[in-house]
């Protein structure tokens, strides 16, 4: 059994490279020189990914706080739903290989012990708000994969080179006491491209991220300038004859207190009767006047410009460009309502996004898969030539 488990970890590792005999052996200064060099730069490589460790649990708060805004939930809905669709036989991908026995194999794992006509989307939604998405695998020996959880994203660390080997993985579980799991025991699915997120994929949230703060900004100022301009108020110029300056204060205070009240309708009682209502004298403005001008009450218009939305609709538009999503979708255009088409079909260019997050998906599916016929004892030649595509 660990003999198993031990090829099925040089596996994963990936095959060594070939390479030719030199026909003169390079002195001990110089191989030790090589080894020094390649040890230190592991081991910047394995402290360069601790350190982004607490920049990487950032991102993944403001990812999860940005899936409570109502377009980019749908952003991740709608990358969700164009990566995974049914074929004319009603099935979300297609197993490709020589060996019948193989893909009956593989049907069964997939449709039914991971049961990917239901996870799957849930998995690509992840990887896409994330740009990773771990997966426990439940394996025995001589069975392959029984199941699979999925993992918190924030709770998991990918560790590569850590003991000054380049081939080195394992994955560490955090908040469970540091538990680490070998290479095999893991399925890990990512979007790549990206150097500076590495060991980890990109998530298609993170170049909305600023855009989504300022957003939120520009949005807030907005309500709160409706809030605080746009009731109309009042003016009530009070006269106060000759009074003094201290009495003709009383004064004004003793008339607040009648504006102060508010009228209502009791019920039980079927009266009508008056109660406290403070922000009524707050709205309005009361000021003295003398000579004889006389008691008079002007009206102060709201606010006329509360359809000016013009910095609002910069920043939304920015954040649709940021996740690439074609604003046809989420905006109505010429009353007909939006477009029912699949969006793949409107937007090239987003078709061609939507084939690498499914790119990321079958080579974490096929990773999968071959763990599986490896453990079921499978030859090598069919493992290698096991394609999957959505």
């Amino acid at each position: 059994m660990a003999d198993r488990f031990d090829i099925l970890k040089k596996i994963l590792k990936g095959g060594s490279a070939s390479y030719k005999v030199p026909t003169e052996r390079p002195g001990i200064k110089a191989q030790k020189n090589a080894f020094d060099s390649f040890q230190r730069a592991s081991s910047a490589l394995y402290q360069q990914s601790l350190v982004g460790g607490v920049e990487r649990l950032e991102r993944v708060k403001d990812y999860d706080e940005m899936d409570h805004y109502p377009e980019i939930t749908r952003a991740l809905d709608i990358y969700a739903d164009d990566s995974m669709t049914y074929a004319e036989d009603g099935k979300i991908l297609q197993i490709v290989s020589d060996d019948d026995k193989v893909i009956h194999e593989l049907e069964e794992l997939l449709y039914q012990r991971l049961d990917l006509d239901f996870h799957l989307w849930t998995w690509i939604r992840n990887m896409c708000k994330y740009g990773d998405m771990f997966n426990l695998l439940d394996i025995v020996d001589k069975e392959g994969v029984l199941g699979a959880i999925a993992m918190p994203v924030g709770e998991i660390e990918r560790e590569e080179g850590y003991n000054n080997d380049p081939n080195s993985l394992r994955f560490k579980w955090t908040a469970q006491g540091n538990t680490v799991f070998e290479n095999y025991q893991v399925s890990h699915m990512r979007i790549l491209g990206d150097d500076r997120f590495l060991p980890y994929g990109r998530s298609i949230l993170d170049s909305a991220r600023k855009v989504w703060k300022q957003l939120l900004m520009a949005e807030d100022a907005m309500l709160i300038y409706r809030l605080s301009r746009a009731p109309e108020r009042r003016i009530f110029y009070i006269d106060v004859g000759n009074l003094p300056a201290s009495r003709s204060e009383m004064y004004i205070e003793r008339l607040k207190e009648k504006f102060k009240k508010e009228k209502f309708y009791d019920v039980g009682s079927d009266t009508v009767d008056a109660r406290y209502n403070p922000m009524s004298a707050d709205e309005d403005f009361f000021v003295p006047m003398k000579n004889g001008s006389g008691t008079k009450i002007e009206t102060l218009p709201g606010a006329q410009n509360l359809g000016e939305v013009e910095d609002v609709s910069y920043f939304r538009d920015k954040l649709l460009t940021a996740l690439k999503i074609p604003k046809d979708y989420f905006v109505e255009k010429d009353g007909s309502g939006e477009r029912k088409a699949n969006l793949a079909q409107l937007d090239v260019k987003f078709a061609r996004v939507i084939l690498r997050v499914q790119q990321s998906i079958q080579i974490g599916l096929e990773s999968l898969a071959k763990r599986h016929l490896q453990l079921k004892g499978f030859p090598t030649s069919l493992i290698e030539g096991l394609k999957i595509h959505l």
